[in-house]
């Protein structure tokens, strides 16, 4: 996770500190390697000009060449950190400019849950990618009864005997 703590962009623990390591599927991980090839191409491209991004022994961000190289996922072509408040006021024009009052930032994560949950994903697994210390927030708050979730309940009991 990272905090803006003084104005200065920091690595901070997991709330809860809930570490953990999930399984990506094979089209996040084709994303993931067109990303890092695409990172490569722009720093040979933009060179001296390129911002790289290093992380020092007290977890700060920065660009002094303090600490270890890090390659950020969210960045610009020019390597410049892209905020999580830019997805948060793309967020905040869907919902209020657009018009889609029932979706927010937070509904993105609402959404991979319930996907997971439609497909048949198990739901210890949906708790540890969440996060989650206990399975009832996992269930009170994330897995909503869809449609889909609905018709593969009663196909589960025409299939009884």
């Amino acid at each position: 996770q990272i905090q803006n703590i003084d104005n200065v962009w920091m690595f901070s623990n997991p709330k809860y500190d809930s570490f953990r390591i999930i399984e990506l599927d094979s089209k996040m991980l084709q994303l993931l390697e067109r990303t890092y090839k695409r990172q490569k191409k722009a720093i040979e491209f933009y060179n001296e000009y390129y911002t790289q991004l290093y992380v020092d022994n007290a977890h700060r961000l920065n660009t002094n060449k303090e600490g270890h190289v890090i390659q950020m996922i969210n960045s610009r072509d020019n390597g410049t950190y892209i905020q999580p408040r830019v997805m948060q006021h793309c967020c905040r024009v869907i919902h209020y400019e657009l018009g889609f009052t029932d979706f927010d930032y937070h509904s993105l994560r609402h959404m991979h849950a319930t996907i997971l949950l439609e497909g048949g994903a198990d739901i210890k697994d949906v708790q540890k990618r969440l996060g989650h210390k206990h399975i009832t927030e996992t269930l009170d708050i994330y897995s909503h009864v869809t449609p889909r979730i609905a018709e593969h309940s009663v196909s589960i009991l025409e299939q009884i005997e």
